[in-house]
């Protein structure tokens, strides 16, 4: 019923009882105790009226409950919210929708409430007829006649949107705590290492500069190796640092590739230095069957990253060897084995881990940063994939990565 149909009826109402108040009054039926309370009566029924206009129109979820939590009166507005007819939940308990973990707070707030007759707020999640759960902020006011509590009234805001930006505010705030915090590690590396290269090479050039009369051919140049590699493993910490930047700033932008055109690119590249160490790189990927959804800068540093890695750590004579297949879950899983050094327990726990970054010299003295793989991690999930490592030492090592597959178009 309509606000206006119902002051419209209360109208008519207390017109017919104003008359015949006056003419039983005028008559001499009327006693002066019913003169005096006929203006509490009056104030009753527009009492009345501006309660039914609340629980009508009001926004919040309101609802008068008896001391047991037995639900009396609802406002329309839970239909609106929660979708139930007020039909369905007059006359039962008011906890029977609150989820299991809150069924216990509520109840202790409840009779503190009916104890000491204080109000609460508190935040809750309430079941709506869908069987989801919404959040809501719950205040309780207690009923009282004359000095003892009859009930309570509950007022129910929805505070499910807020909750959600909260968070992932927290979210937000958190990865950003994260960030600062990689960050922090990734200076302490360039202050450490690049210090480490740049102290190598201010030393190594002043002793050619002092010793340049007395010093023989065959030191200098055992001077300028120790130069040169220094200036390639500190030119190599800045480029990992700058690809591990752009890891995490980087904007995927995915598209269908065979995933061998991408290692044969990646392993042809590779031909000078593994033939340094008389190494053998192989393909062993079919060409055109395996078909991932990915962005191909980023998973083109993925498979150099490990590729270059397997090489570092494999001895001379070694083999190095990228396979893939098709898992059932839509994913290709792109593996990198090699017949190296492998690794501990210990060291695999470590590893994907800037704050536990570590780098150990190849089994030629090759030099790292440590940050090659969590690059790897950083890219591969970003990807939408996983990343895992198995090792036996002594034996070899094979990283794995997954990928999704080929996206119809």
């Amino acid at each position: 019923m309509r606000y206006s149909q119902i002051v419209a009826q209360a109208t008519v109402k207390r017109e017919i009882k104003r008359n015949e108040f006056n003419s039983k009054f005028l008559s001499g039926e009327l006693t002066l105790w019913d003169k005096i309370m006929h203006p509490v009566r009056y104030f009753k029924e527009k009492n009345t009226i501006v309660m039914s206009n609340i629980m009508a129109h009001a926004q919040d979820m309101i609802s008068i409950v008896d001391t047991r939590g037995i639900t009396r009166q609802l406002s329309e507005s839970y239909t609106k919210v929660l979708g139930y007819d007020l039909s369905d939940l007059v006359g039962k308990s008011a906890f029977d929708l609150l989820h299991q973990d809150d069924m216990d707070k509520a109840k202790e707030v409840f009779a503190r409430g009916l104890q000491n007759g204080g109000s609460e707020i508190m935040e809750l999640r309430i079941m709506n007829k869908d069987g989801n759960y919404i959040w809501v902020e719950t205040s309780g006011s207690p009923i009282r006649d004359g000095d003892k509590i009859i009930g309570v009234v509950l007022v129910n805001r929805d505070i499910t949107e807020f909750k959600k930006n909260q968070k992932q505010l927290e979210s937000s705030e958190k990865e950003r705590s994260e960030n600062s915090e990689k960050m922090a590690r990734l200076l302490s590396i360039i202050i450490h290492d690049v210090g480490n290269k740049l102290n190598s090479i201010y030393g190594f050039s002043e002793m050619i500069v002092q010793e340049k009369a007395n010093i023989k051919f065959e030191t200098v140049m055992q001077y300028c190796q120790i130069i040169f590699n220094s200036t390639s493993a500190a030119n190599d910490i800045i480029k990992n640092v700058i690809r591990w930047r752009n890891a995490n700033n980087i904007i995927s932008n995915p598209v269908n590739m065979d995933i061998f055109t991408l290692v044969d690119d990646i392993t042809s590249s590779t031909i000078l230095i593994a033939g340094n160490k008389e190494l053998n790189v192989v393909n062993g990927i079919e060409r055109g069957k395996y078909i991932v959804y990915a962005d191909e800068s980023m998973a083109s540093q993925i498979i150099q990253n490990l590729v270059a890695n397997a090489v570092k750590f494999t001895p001379r004579g070694g083999s190095v060897k990228i396979s893939a297949k098709t898992r059932e879950d839509g994913f290709v899983e792109v593996s990198v084995s090699d017949t190296g050094v492998g690794m501990s327990q210990l060291s695999i726990n470590r590893l994907f881990k800037i704050e536990e970054t570590f780098t150990t010299k190849g089994t030629e003295g090759e030099e790292g940063t440590g940050l090659g793989l969590t690059i790897v991690k950083e890219l591969v999930e970003k990807s939408g994939g996983k990343v895992w490592v198995e090792s036996t030492q002594g034996k070899g090592t094979t990283f794995t990565f997954t990928l999704p597959c080929t996206k119809a178009t």
